[in-house]
């Protein structure tokens, strides 16, 4: 079987205007993928910079992670979802993105564009003053459906490393 390791840094959040962010992140691994070591989800605690405008919400979340694959379909993501704290400290989604694993080995430092849904989306669904769904609007679903708007930028570090691609005839 051909291995792909990942190892991986979210660092920060960059112009998402709440006050405490956390990013909490999912490894997407589908048919004819296994994970055999390393955790396929984590997150971060709750940063409160005292100016987000100018440093972010820093992060420093690492993670790694070890795959073996048969197939060279359904190649990983790394889903991102960003939260805050309301008054009532409950979580609230602000922002989400995703990013394929590079295919190449080596380093890469990714600068990805968040979304969030709507506001004009969340009232027609929900009404006023009704919470947000759990999720399920955002993961479910026809997504080119929904009315987003830009939430700010995730920096992700991600260094790449491929063993027995080749062997099998696939060059990567």
């Amino acid at each position: 079987m051909a291995e792909l390791y990942i190892f991986g840094n979210i660092k920060r959040a960059l112009g998402f205007k709440v006050p405490n962010l956390n990013a909490a992140y999912n490894i997407s691994l589908n048919d004819g993928w296994t994970s055999e070591g390393g955790e396929l989800s984590g997150q971060s605690q709750f940063d409160q910079p005292e100016n987000s405008q100018f440093e972010g919400h820093i992060f420093n979340l690492p993670f790694e992670i070890f795959m073996k694959t048969t197939t060279m379909t359904n190649w990983p993501k790394v889903d991102l979802r960003l939260n805050t704290l309301d008054n009532k400290q409950l979580k609230q989604l602000v922002g989400q993105c995703e990013v394929f694993v590079p295919t190449q080995p080596g380093k890469y430092t990714l600068k990805v564009p968040a979304w969030k849904v709507s506001r004009d989306t969340v009232m027609r669904a929900e009404g006023p003053g009704k919470p947000q769904p759990g999720g399920s609007v955002v993961y479910e679903g026809d997504k080119a459906c929904l009315l987003t708007e830009t939430a700010g930028d995730v920096e992700i570090e991600l260094f790449v490393v491929v063993n027995g691609f080749s062997d099998r005839g696939i060059i990567l």
